[in-house]
């Protein structure tokens, strides 16, 4: 069948064979487009998705552990020490990398976060105000090219 094959393309002129041997290379970037990289491109957004989902779960199912094992997040104590080392073991514990966490005068600090889910960082602000540290100024803004994550500017404000 081989040689059949070979006889058939060789009984072919030379613009047939050109034009035989274009056609076969367009077919095959046009199956490895559509059988191969459009599937492992949608896999890898699923599995993303599917991780960004997770991360908010284990958010939530952390906040509810910490409010049931009584820790002193769950007793609206503020924090002992200075605030900007809490805001960093806080932000650490809740998943966040801080860009910046400096103090910003009396009681204050100014923090960066340049890439956060929203739901898991309004709940880790939600847990810091619980502990009497109040959001002052929020900025936040979208990432480009990442949906569903933003960047925030923030300055938070320790109980006086």
């Amino acid at each position: 069948m081989i040689t059949r094959s070979r006889d058939w393309y060789l009984g072919r002129t030379r613009r047939e064979q050109v034009l035989l041997a274009a056609a076969g290379a367009i077919s095959a970037i046009v199956i490895a487009v559509f059988l191969i990289a459009i599937p492992l491109n949608n896999g890898i957004d699923s599995a993303k998705g599917r991780y960004e989902e997770a991360v908010v779960r284990h958010g939530r199912i952390a906040a509810k552990v910490d409010l049931l094992a009584g820790e002193d997040e769950a007793t609206g104590r503020p924090p002992s020490g200075p605030l900007v080392d809490f805001i960093r073991q806080s932000a650490e514990a809740a998943g966040f990398t801080l860009d910046a966490a400096d103090p910003a005068g009396a009681g204050q600090v100014s923090i960066r976060i340049a890439s956060a889910t929203p739901e898991a960082l309004f709940g880790w602000l939600s847990r810091l105000e619980t502990r009497g540290i109040a959001v002052q100024n929020l900025t936040v803004d979208p990432v480009e090219g990442a949906p569903g994550t933003i960047s925030v500017s923030a300055t938070l404000r320790g109980a006086s």
